[in-house]
């Protein structure tokens, strides 16, 4: 435009020499004339400079006479075409302005407008020879080339990836033309340039034979393409066998995505697809994009960067996202700023790949030599080709010396995965003897642990016989004892002992069920400050006694707690209660506070005691941890409690946590998930179940005669078989045997069967479960009532023996009243059973030893039938005589025969006792956690007759055992 304006501002003076050269005009007007003399010396400047630079010519290309048997390098002028639209005309005219290039290789970095090239070819002889001219950019979108004719003006040829490979002449990867040049005269061709990518390339000129030779078989094409599939065989080799290996399914698939960027990279899209150049162009732009998400994963991999460097993670995680996102986009849109964007992200993630190297050896975290040897050979040298076609800096690097470095890289990749597969066994190696070892030593510590708390256990197994010995007696003598002497309160004392020593055995069985995960949670709506008044309470009188003053604080007077374990609550806060006792001395305090926040509940136990030293805070939760400090204000206790309180409160899905300063005092804290009952539900303080079971206690029933009955004792214990002749004595014959051998041997030697066996579990020779194998194996003993009673209180015992055929399973220590109310169950049913099982013929007077009756395999059969079809159904609390004839396939009249003739029972009666005997099994086993819950189980709708009709059956409260 400025040019345009000054030539017609010059025409306009020309027109008017007068006012141009006027005296008056210089006399009258000396400013303004000096203004445009000024402005017509600098336009004719300017005009002449650029005329002459227009007109400047690039040196001619000479062309020797031998001919041009390998390539050679041209000196180009480009132009680039700003506004996109300049014709042929106007870069051929003289105002085009052209520059120069120093060096055969044209790098202009990244620009979206085209790029005009011209070269002056001149040959040495006047003749006419084909030449083969060839730009080396395998990414040119369309070139179009531009040789003067003089007939047609411009003799126009057209190549580049626009154009299908099949149809472009001559066929090869570089876009190329054949020209004729004639004479000597100087012949100037123009190019124009599109490339999306980059303007980086350089002219060359060959004799067309040679070229024809060379360049159509395109060796160079297959070998590169051949070499490329046979790399990438190793990380396919890798991704198919060795994919648990992290670093080398990483590096895997990185070879793999560069194996393809590099197929589709140079060149070879164009032959993979020769008839379509969307397909080209669209495998290309993937093939460079997909390289950045598993860069970025193998970085991420081989650094661990999630451990060492999680932040920069999301970087790397965000220049994979680029890739993808470009990937794509590829198959929509090629922008050319879309692609400078994914060459500059790729050239930034390099150079970041080098800073995140340099940053993890400054923090001394050198990975693995063989993981990063690949990036260091080649992060460098892409960051510095991408780099400079984008624009970034100035190449000062030839394509040709950037070949070598690359050709390396890539050669070096079998060396390379083969040092990763090292090293990465090797990890694996040292990884698994690290686990071995670790895992050895924590199996060494689980089986101590184990063999410990197996121990304990087995001791207290143990120790339940000789307190069946303890409170046994005490029992008996305080039911005799009718004062309130010395003596009396002497055996209550001791009898609380016991019971105390009891609960103490009893933590620890719990403590090994809560490993095993057999301890149930108990959840329902709890008054939870009337919970921690009733604990409180329980302490009173021994901190009034030591002058400590025992404080409950509160914020909700009317807590209600929705989902709450009473029991375990309770065992919680008393024991935290009485350690807080122990260690505050006279005149101290304790506070039992109750906090609620949105979602939590926080009961603390706080004391003013001395403390807990601080070698011994770590430790308090250990299990049997005893303090070695000399001085310490703790009396010594067994380390189970506060083990104990921290199982039950993981077990309700809270936590359990002390703080405490050394001579200051202790504070303990037990948080629980906190979820309020809503207004009107009703909740108690004490434990559910003892309020539901509970009836008014009623005297003992006294036995039914049974003078003349034979009761064997199996036990190995002489103490206690002494206690269990005292207990039977009074009602019973009892015949005694100190193991299974000596019951049988006992058995075989009688003339008449006893009338019911007692049989510990645990003794030397035969043991009770292989007696009551043989036993109930023997058509002769098969009918013999049979009560296990054992200390061993483990389900998959009871199971055994209920499965062998046991008639009753009794825990040591038992009740005496409960014991006899068994035994006397048990010999009821089974006189009634032989009234009908034997004939009338063979029906006994009442003597004192009666045969034991025998059954056929089928009464077996179908009485199993009956108890399998009875016990489906004893949950159905309508569950009729009626609904078992129709279920076992009889009238009713015969099942009540059938019934009655094998048991002795009515079927009203069988279903009774069946929902019972079902009843004691759940209660044992711990398999209910309320009496409501178990009465539903077994059929009962009346929660308090249930419980009234069970003690009375079995001598025993179902709350007993829960």
């Amino acid at each position: 435009m400025i040019i345009y304006f000054y030539i017609k501002w010059f025409l306009l003076r020309l027109a008017e020499p007068w006012h141009f050269f006027s005296f008056r005009v210089i006399h009258k007007q000396p400013g303004r004339c000096r203004q445009q003399s000024i402005t017509v010396i600098a336009f004719l400047c300017l005009w002449l400079l650029v005329f002459f630079n227009a007109n400047a010519q690039s040196a001619p290309n000479p062309l020797p006479a031998a001919g041009l048997a390998s390539p050679t390098s041209l000196r180009v002028q480009y132009l680039v075409d700003s506004t996109d639209g300049l014709t042929i005309e106007q870069v051929s005219s003289p105002q085009a302005r052209w520059q120069t290039s120093e060096d055969p290789t044209l790098i202009l970095g990244f620009t979206p407008h085209p790029v005009w090239c011209r070269f002056t070819l001149q040959q040495a002889a006047d003749t006419s020879r084909d030449f083969a001219l060839e730009i080396t950019n395998y990414y040119v979108d369309s070139l179009t080339l531009y040789q003067p004719d003089s007939l047609k003006g411009w003799s126009v040829q057209h190549s580049g990836d626009m154009i299908p490979f099949a149809r472009r002449t001559p066929a090869t990867r570089f876009p190329a033309f054949y020209v004729t040049v004639s004479g000597t005269r100087p012949q100037t061709f123009y190019a124009r340039i599109l490339a999306s990518q980059h303007h980086s390339y350089r002219w060359q000129i060959w004799n067309q034979a040679p070229f024809m030779t060379h360049r159509l078989p395109d060796i160079e094409r297959y070998i590169s393409f051949a070499l490329l599939l046979m790399l990438a065989l190793f990380p396919l080799g890798g991704l198919l066998f060795m994919y648990r290996f992290v670093v080398l399914r990483a590096y895997s698939l990185l070879g793999l995505a560069v194996a393809a960027s590099a197929v589709v990279g140079t060149g070879l899209s164009n032959v993979i697809f020769p008839n379509s150049p969307y397909w080209a162009h669209t495998s290309h732009y993937v093939g460079v994009a997909i390289v950045m998400p598993v860069l970025a994963y193998y970085i991420v991999r081989v650094c661990k960067l999630p451990r060492y460097m999680p932040r920069v993670v999301v970087l790397y995680q965000f220049f994979g996202g680029i890739g993808l996102l470009y990937a794509g986009l590829s198959f929509f849109v090629r922008h050319p700023y879309i692609t400078w964007a994914i060459v500059a992200a790729l050239c930034i993630m390099h150079i970041s790949i080098v800073l995140t190297l340099l940053a993890l050896y400054r923090r001394r975290i050198q990975p693995a030599f063989w993981y990063i040897i690949s990036i260091i050979l080649t992060s460098p040298i892409y960051a510095y080709f991408y780099g400079r076609n984008a624009g970034f800096f100035i190449g000062l690097i030839s394509e040709e010396t950037l070949k070598y470095p690359l050709l390396f890289s890539t050669l070096a990749t079998p060396l390379i995965w083969v040092g990763i597969l090292w090293e990465a066994t090797r990890d694996r190696i040292r990884t698994a003897e690290n686990l071995s070892l670790e895992q050895s030593r924590r199996e060494n510590i689980q089986a101590l642990d184990k063999l410990k708390t197996d121990f304990f256990t087995n001791v207290s197994h143990e120790l339940r016989t000789p307190l069946t010995l303890i409170l046994g007696p005490l029992g008996s003598v305080l039911k005799r004892q009718r004062t309130d002497g010395e003596d009396t309160r002497l055996i209550e004392t001791a009898q609380r002992s016991a019971r105390q020593l009891l609960k103490l055995v009893n933590e620890i069985l719990d403590l090994s069920k809560l490993e095993a995960g057999k301890v149930a949670v108990s959840l329902r709506p709890v008054r939870l400050v009337e919970v921690a008044r009733l604990a409180v309470a329980n302490f009173e009188s021994q901190a009034q006694l030591r002058n400590i003053a025992l404080e409950l604080n509160y914020e909700v007077e009317e807590l209600l707690v929705l989902a709450l374990d009473v029991k375990k609550i309770r065992h919680v806060l008393e024991n935290l209660l009485s350690n807080a006792i122990k260690a505050t001395p006279a005149g101290g305090t304790i506070t039992l506070g109750v906090q609620v926040s949105p979602d939590k509940l926080l009961l603390r136990v706080s004391d003013t005691g001395r403390g807990i030293h601080p070698d011994d805070l770590p430790h308090v939760f250990d299990r049997f941890f005893q303090t070695n400090q000399p001085d310490a204000a703790v009396e010594g206790g067994t380390g189970i409690g506060l083990a104990l309180c921290q199982e039950y409160a993981r077990a309700m899905q809270g936590r359990l946590w002390v703080e405490s300063q050394w001579g200051q005092g202790t504070t303990f804290f037990l948080e629980l998930p906190l979820l309020v009952a809503p207004a009107g539900t009703e909740a108690s303080a004490s434990d559910p179940e003892e309020d539901m079971a509970y009836v008014p206690r009623v005297p003992a029933e006294p036995p039914v005669s049974t003078s003349g009955e034979t009761v064997l004792v199996v036990e190995d214990n002489p103490s206690l078989r002494n206690y269990l002749l005292t207990v039977l004595q009074p009602r019973f014959k009892v015949w005694l045997a100190e193991d299974g051998q000596a019951a049988l041997d006992l058995l075989a030697q009688a003339t008449t069967l006893p009338s019911l066996i007692i049989s510990d579990v645990m003794m030397p020779r035969m043991d009770g479960f292989q007696l009551l194998d043989h036993l109930k194996g023997s058509d002769a003993y098969r009918l013999i009532p049979v009560i296990m009673l054992t200390a061993r209180a483990d389900r998959a015992d009871k199971l055994r023996a209920l499965r062998i055929g046991v008639d009753d399973y009794l825990l040591k220590p038992f009740d005496e009243d409960e014991l006899l109310a068994r035994i006397t169950s048990l010999l009821l049913n089974q006189k009634e059973r032989q009234k009908h099982v034997l004939t009338e013929a063979d029906t006994p007077t009442h003597s004192e030893e009666v045969p034991a009756p025998t059954a056929s395999a089928e009464d077996m059969a179908w009485l199993l039938k009956l108890e399998a079809a009875t016990l489906a159904q004893l949950g159905n609390a309508d569950l009729t005589a009626e609904w078992l004839a129709d279920d076992m396939a009889v009238s009713r009249r015969t099942l009540f025969r059938e019934i009655k003739r094998l048991t002795g029972l009515t079927p009203t009666q069988y279903i009774t006792t069946a929902r019972f005997r079902h009843a004691r099994q759940l209660l044992e086993n711990r398999e209910v956690t309320s009496i409501k819950q178990l009465a539903s189980v077994v059929g009962f709708r009346q929660i308090k007759h249930f419980s009234i009709s069970y003690k009375n059956q079995f001598g025993k409260s179902p709350s007993d055992y829960l």
